[in-house]
């Protein structure tokens, strides 16, 4: 059973009950952001192949704490576990993913195009 606990997200942590405009412009940047993803993707049928990569890639960052991949291991994945086969399907899936901002891909950076980045925040500690 779902439980629902309704939130007023215009309003600050504290307990003056002041607006936080700052929450209220991280929730208007998620609004635009979905109405965008909503203009790019809503109207078009997306495969699950490329549902199942997303959730894919985000399993062997949770399990392997890496937050960068070799492109060449990513695509053996996904033709292995998502059935994406085609290199074309392939790289239209991981434009799905990292328009969707779970990852991050610089196919016209030289050596950086090997690679598809999961986690920012890890690159960073690395370097």
């Amino acid at each position: 059973k779902e439980c629902f606990f309704p939130v007023d997200n215009t309003m600050s942590g504290s307990s003056s009950g002041l607006r936080d405009e700052t929450v209220s412009d991280v929730r208007d940047r998620v609004q635009s952001m979905s109405d965008e993803f909503l203009k790019k993707y809503g109207r078009q049928r997306v495969p699950l192949r490329f549902f199942l990569l997303l959730k894919m890639i985000m399993k062997l960052f949770a399990k392997s704490g890496h937050g960068m991949f070799h492109l060449n291991d990513l695509k053996v994945l996904a033709r292995k576990v998502c059935h994406i086969v085609k290199v074309q399907e392939f790289f239209l899936a991981l434009n799905f993913v990292t328009s969707m901002a779970f990852a991050f891909y610089f196919p016209n950076i030289p050596h950086l195009d090997q690679f598809v980045i999961i986690s920012p925040q890890w690159m960073c500690n690395v370097l």
